[in-house]
């Protein structure tokens, strides 16, 4: 009920300034109309406000030691071949991208009668990768000051410690997002992402914003995970996974808002424009 009286007073005293301002109230009608409106064009906002929705997280500083120097723009993202042709249909265009070197092997394989050590991070930063659809930290630690960049898992936090082994965990109950352990020292039914498919090559599997896989069954010599896709794999016992989802879950939520943010992201129009629309088409009644 208070809100309806609120609304009827903003209304009726926006035609109450309306009709004065004709009379030499001007300057003061701006005043009224800004405090006693209740439009949301004169609040400075407008329907598209509240489906766009401002980028929450920023970039990060980056060490230029991480950066591989390349910047990811027109040939090389044209879908074009050597040739000219195109063999890739609807890319073309995109905003300039400065490609981070995320570390993806974690721990690395172990040699001949090594044993296996724990490596420690702590996480600096987390923020946004123009490559990729997840997060991306920045860690350090290890014994030393050397940075380098992680896929953020999901409620990952600044200044969380993580580890990664190719040993046994020191105990279960411990394992926290982030951590990269073997697949045959994680429970069964654990949500893991950034899966090797061999060891030491570096996590190929489930590294999208918000997908995570399940790990099903083990037996003495591989592990079945259950995809995104539903599909179900299997993969040697030996390999990294890391615990947790990736990061960035509502990324498939997002709303693009306009046709040029789809250029920024490389992706040409599909189907037909302009003219070409209508041309050899009967009309719709």
């Amino acid at each position: 009920m208070l809100n309806h009286l609120a609304m009827n007073l903003g209304k009726s005293v926006t035609q109450h300034v309306a009709c004065h301002s004709k009379l030499g109230f001007g300057p003061y009608a701006s005043v009224f109309l800004r405090y006693f409106s209740t439009s949301l064009v004169s609040e400075g906002r407008t329907h598209y406000s509240f489906v766009r929705v401002p980028r929450s997280i920023g970039n990060i500083p980056v060490p230029s030691s991480l950066k591989d120097g390349s910047i990811r723009r027109h040939k090389g993202r044209s879908g074009r071949n050597d040739t000219g042709q195109i063999v890739i249909r609807h890319r073309g265009g995109g905003h300039a991208q400065t490609y981070r070197m995320v570390d993806f092997v974690r721990a690395p394989a172990l040699k001949q009668n090594e044993e296996a050590r724990s490596i420690r991070d702590k996480v600096l930063h987390i923020g946004y990768d123009p490559c990729r659809s997840g997060r991306i930290a920045l860690v350090a630690g290890d014994g030393g000051n050397k940075m380098k960049i992680i896929v953020a898992p999901h409620e990952l936090k600044v200044g969380d410690v993580v580890t990664a082994s190719r040993g046994k965990p020191q105990s279960i109950a411990k394992l926290k997002p982030g951590d990269a352990y073997p697949l045959e020292h994680l429970p069964i039914g654990s949500l893991v992402h950034n899966v090797e498919l061999r060891p030491g090559n570096g996590a190929q599997l489930v590294r999208a914003a918000g997908t995570c896989a399940q790990l099903v069954l083990k037996t003495d010599k591989i592990a079945r995970l259950r995809l995104p896709s539903k599909e179900e794999k299997d993969v040697p016992l030996c390999c990294l996974a890391s615990l947790g989802r990736v990061s960035n879950i509502d990324n498939k939520n997002r709303v693009i808002g306009k046709a040029g943010r789809n250029r920024w992201l490389n992706r040409r129009p599909k189907g037909q424009t302009g003219l070409n629309r209508t041309h050899w088409k009967k009309k719709r009644v």
